[in-house]
């Protein structure tokens, strides 16, 4: 009722539906928000190199795999949240562990073979030069100090990417700012 039945005919609808039911987790108001941004960036390019920024509960990042299935996935987070979101995908099997590698240093070059590159948020230099078609950041950075999202800006602007956001467009956070 509230997004209407047409969101459940399109193709990327299907294709959660499907992950989802294998993994016995609801559709809900998060994941059909991926879908209208999905059904959205689909109608632009086929990205080859995809970052994500704070994704949590790994929904853009199932949908990326699934629909990206040639491109390389940055994944950017903190640490906590991306050992979760590793353990939804094993738990899953939704991909091989050899498939996903760790940044453990800003230095880290054996990443290239990878599908799936986790990079803790302390690490995000570690995204500068990779050429990058495309940063994702939905609800994340309305969390963030503005000078956090400034170097995140900074990384985008150096890989010449697009940036699809959804964020609020004003929250005061906790100390004013």
């Amino acid at each position: 009722i509230i997004y209407g039945y047409k969101i459940t005919k399109s193709e990327i609808f299907k294709i959660y539906y499907e992950i989802y039911s294998k993994i016995n987790r609801q559709i809900d108001s998060d994941t059909v928000r991926h879908i209208f941004i999905f059904n959205l960036l689909k109608k632009y390019d086929d990205f080859k190199k995809i970052c994500i920024i704070g994704d949590g509960k790994a929904n853009f990042l199932i949908g990326a795999l699934s629909l990206y299935p040639n491109a390389q996935i940055y994944s950017i987070n903190l640490s906590e949240v991306l050992i979760d979101d590793y353990l939804v995908l094993k738990k899953h099997k939704i991909i091989d562990d050899d498939k996903i590698h760790v940044v453990e240093d800003i230095k880290d070059n054996l990443y290239h073979s990878s599908k799936i590159i986790f990079v803790p948020s302390y690490l995000k230099n570690f995204l500068i030069g990779k050429k990058i078609d495309l940063f994702v950041n939905i609800n994340s950075f309305q969390e963030m100090k503005n000078s956090e999202v400034t170097k995140y800006f900074d990384i985008i602007k150096n890989n010449k990417s697009l940036l699809y956001t959804s964020n609020r467009e004003y929250k005061k956070l906790y100390d004013g700012e």
